[in-house]
């Protein structure tokens, strides 16, 4: 986030990746990052948000890997 960005508090952000489990980088010189000011889109971040994964790229590979939540099967537990 960006410490100026006029739609949230950088307190409110920090309570909100505190909930979320999640970090928080705040640039000092920033307003909002969204598609507006030329940042995005994050499709890895729309793919957490809806489904909980996050895709990871390896650096040498550039094809997606899918890390993240799996659910217990019925019966597993």
């Amino acid at each position: 986030m960006g410490a100026d960005d006029p739609e949230s508090s950088v307190c409110a952000a920090h309570a909100l990746a505190h909930r979320l489990r999640v970090e928080l980088d705040v640039l000092a010189d920033g307003r909002g990052l969204d598609t507006a000011a030329g940042y995005g889109p994050w499709p890895a971040l729309l793919r957490w948000a809806l489904y909980g994964s996050v895709p990871v790229a390896d650096r040498f590979d550039s094809a997606p890997h899918t890390a993240g939540w799996s659910p217990v099967p019925e019966g597993a537990r």
